[in-house]
């Protein structure tokens, strides 16, 4: 299964709805900032229907960066690592899921839970390259709703069909939240 969303490290973070689509077009889920006062980074994650699945908050005075995701019951840490020497990587508790790669300039990044692979997400390639054709169609399908709609503004996660695709997108929105406050 693939889904797309914008890029938000190349939009004001989270001030609008990110919106998640699959290939056809359709809206699969939104992510939008709690309306609080209260610091950090407090986002709501909703199913098509505008039901909540999901709260994704930054936790405060961390020695990393992370955030707490609450979805069906379940607890998630998500905490972005960067260490001295390497490359910085998210540990997803509760799942065991580890994700590296890169995580800021060129989105391309792996979730695993050990040898297993569960999910790649990463942007279209260069505008030199044939985008992957999902992309390309979402593109086609969005631009007469949003005539702004850029296919180069947008990652792509794909993931087995068997996976729980709720708590994947709850624990990929968490990575890019930690990418967006490490920046």
């Amino acid at each position: 299964m693939k889904l797309y969303y914008y890029d938000q490290r190349k939009v004001t973070p989270f001030v609008k709805p990110v919106l998640i689509w699959n290939a056809h077009g359709d809206v699969q889920y939104t992510l939008e900032r709690e309306k609080t006062l209260k610091p950090g980074y407090r986002l709501i994650l909703c199913d098509a229907n505008g039901e909540q699945i999901a709260a994704i908050r930054q936790k405060l005075a961390a020695l990393h960066t992370t955030f707490m995701v609450q979805i069906y019951g379940k607890e998630l840490t998500v905490c972005l690592r960067r260490p001295m020497q390497g490359m910085p990587y998210c540990e997803i508790s509760e799942f065991g899921w580890t994700a590296g790669g890169r995580f800021s300039v060129q989105r391309e990044y792996e979730i695993r839970a050990g040898e297993q692979l569960i999910a790649c997400v990463h942007e279209p390639p260069s505008s030199g390259s044939q985008p992957p054709d999902g992309l390309t169609f979402l593109a086609n399908a969005m631009r007469p709703r949003n005539p702004q709609f850029i296919k180069d503004d947008c990652c792509e996660i794909e993931f087995s069909d068997a996976l729980a695709a709720d708590e994947l997108v709850a624990a990929v929105m968490a990575i890019e939240a930690a990418g967006v406050a490490a920046c």
